[in-house]
């Protein structure tokens, strides 16, 4: 591993940030980096991918954000992150697959599947693959997606104990490799080879080929490539009885690893290490070996790491003839046995299922193939009919503008004539401006619905700025503009339950969502307050709205939040049917929820449900 490798490409990399004129030369720098180097300088390519995430953020480019979100999703995978990396990957994907990020989508869809195989989901693991490979189908450079997509098939196959078609699977990913630039895909693929060659006892193929690996490996600070390369030497040089070359290569491979905190390959380190140990006679140091491994274990929860462990550890206890320690050894050896067997046997029946479904699939791989096509025809259409919706509603909406603009300009001349006219005509004038721009008011209001609705029925996600808030404060707030309004000569009345915190929150939705409810609350009641209650515990935060007013009939409840649907029983009372819909988007972007729960002639409470 070449220290000053990884620090000539930091430091080139800063010189062209430092020398580039604007942030769009600075944001395409660093994708160049990650994609060429993720693998190599870890602690600093994330400190970039931050900087570039700055950066898309506001310039607002969406494809570099989405890109720069991969490597992140690979980083947080290797920190151990492991619910992060997959949601972030996941969340990706189809942005990856529709604007042909395909080089990112097929290093987002290994992070996935490699997570879902260290669980045990064998089937899910294999689903994403190929269901991302049958989404490739026909696609243009698409080739290095497809090359790491059948290394990620390859580990999985060998796993399994399938070395045919493991071997299969890296044959075509090498065969891909000259279309793609990425050399840590090229050198794993050749660490498949070597491990299936181990597999088969044949070291004569395996041992050159790590060393071709570790001789590319001097150039570049390429350590989970080196770090791996090298373990699987030690082993082959511990199965052949070279004790002192295996001992050689291992404790580089621990240390490199240890460096990158890369716990579950440590511990494979020490198992072996400690083996060598006890081989030599070295006894204290196949303990310190142990122990090592048994806290790394316990501390970070590898069931399957410890329960090797103690079967070493047992051995070593009774060499010492600490026949107790060993028998406590063993048994714990035994238990986390007993366990992992039962999930292997899952696993291999998972396997055999999945066996069958990708044959059923390739008997109806013809005419799936042709219903595709015809969906795929019905989905252009639509397409193509959703846009001219969405360009209508938008170039309507901002036509409307313009005479609403003039409207208003004239009305402000109006009022400045009304003041030299005479006592009996001003207020008259007066009256007549204030309903003009009231209903100005009411048509901007109403299109910028329209307008958020139409984005959100597109499927294009509105991007948070959350900031941290106190809800007592931010909810006091909202409740004084309603106070200095005084609808009806009604007030809200403000509750407050549970220990106060503060809460990230986009504010100006949040406030939205509130602003909608309360104003409905006040519209649809009598005689009665409504009721603001901010109730707080340790999963979540609700915010109620509880009035006394006409009610929802039960006929109305299930389509209430749909867009321009309004309850039966409003009579003459002014409304779009617009609020509610957009409300509950604006929560369900904080992964909230908004409910609603109501009784004709009696009164409603809308629940928002925000996690903490």
């Amino acid at each position: 591993m070449s220290l000053n490798s990884a620090l000539k490409i930091r430091q080139d990399l800063e010189s062209k940030l430092s020398c580039s004129t604007n942030d769009s030369e600075q944001l395409e720098h660093i994708v160049t980096f990650c994609q060429r180097h993720y693998y190599d300088v870890h602690k600093d390519a994330i400190l970039f991918i931050k900087k570039g995430l700055q950066i898309a953020e506001q310039l607002q480019q969406e494809k570099e954000n989405n890109i720069l979100k991969t490597y992140q999703a690979f980083h947080l995978w290797h920190d151990q992150k492991i619910e992060p990396a997959k949601e972030l990957a996941s969340s990706i994907l189809p942005y990856l697959l529709e604007n042909k990020c395909y080089r990112e989508l097929g290093l987002a869809v290994i992070v996935i599947a490699l997570i879902e195989w260290s669980k045990g989901n064998l089937e899910n693991a294999f689903n994403v693959v190929n269901r991302t490979l049958y989404d490739l189908h026909n696609k243009r450079n698409k080739n290095e997606a497809v090359a790491r997509l059948n290394w990620a098939l390859g580990t999985f196959y060998f796993d399994l104990g399938s070395l045919g078609r493991s071997m299969s699977c890296y044959q075509k990913c090498e065969r891909l490799s000259p279309e793609t630039d990425d050399l840590s895909l090229d050198l794993y693929t050749k660490i498949g080879y070597s491990s299936i060659y181990k597999k088969k006892g044949d070291f004569d193929k395996a041992i050159p080929i790590l060393n071709e690996v570790l001789t590319k490996c001097k150039d570049f600070n390429m350590w989970m490539i080196e770090s791996r390369a090298l373990f699987e030497l030690g082993s082959i040089y511990l199965t052949l009885h070279k004790l002192e070359e295996a001992r050689y290569v291992l404790e580089k491979s621990c240390q490199i690893r240890k460096e990158n905190k890369a716990l579950p390959a440590v511990v494979s380190c020490l198992e072996m290490l400690a083996t060598i140990s006890m081989e030599k006679n070295s006894f204290n140091d196949a303990r310190d070996q142990l122990k090592e491994a048994i806290q790394i274990c316990e501390k970070n929860g590898l069931k399957g790491k410890l329960s090797s462990v103690m079967r070493i550890n047992a051995r070593f206890e009774e060499s010492q003839n600490n026949f107790e320690l060993a028998l406590e050894s063993f048994k714990k050896h035994m238990t986390l046995e007993t366990e992992l067997t039962m999930m292997e046997r899952e696993n291999r029946n998972q396997y055999l299922k999945l066996n069958f479904q990708a044959k059923k699939i390739q008997e109806d791989n013809y005419k799936q193939r042709t219903l595709n096509r015809e969906l795929k025809s019905a989905l252009n259409q639509a397409r193509e009919l959703s846009d001219l919706k969405s360009r209508f509603v938008s170039v309507t909406s901002h036509q409307f503008r313009t005479p609403l603009a003039i409207i208003q300009s004239n009305t402000d001349l109006v009022n400045m004539a009304s003041e030299k006219s005479s006592d009996t005509i001003k207020p008259l004038l007066n009256k007549a401006t204030k309903r003009i721009r009231k209903e100005i008011g009411n048509m901007v209001e109403l299109m910028d619905d329209i307008l958020i609705l139409g984005r959100i029925s597109e499927g294009n996600s509105l991007s948070l700025k959350k900031q941290s808030t106190d809800l007592v404060e931010f909810c006091e707030g909202i409740v004084a503009e309603f106070d200095e309004i005084h609808n009806n000569g009604l007030e809200i009345e403000f509750e407050v339950a549970g220990t106060q915190k503060e809460m990230p929150i986009d504010r100006k939705l949040i406030h939205h969502a509130l602003v909608n409810l309360l104003s409905n609350a006040l519209k649809y009641s009598i005689d009665t307050n409504p009721i603001l209650r901010l109730e707080f515990d340790n999963t979540s935060v609700l915010l109620k709205v509880i009035d006394k007013g006409i009610g929802i009939p039960a006929s109305d409840m299930p389509n209430l939040f749909q867009p321009f649907q309004r309850a039966g029983n409003v009579g003459a009372i002014k409304g779009t049917g617009l609020g509610l819909s957009i409300s509950k988007e604006y929560v369900e972007l904080h992964g909230g929820t908004m409910k609603v729960e109501s009784k004709l002639n009696e009164g409603s409470t809308f629940t928002i449900a925000l996690p903490v």
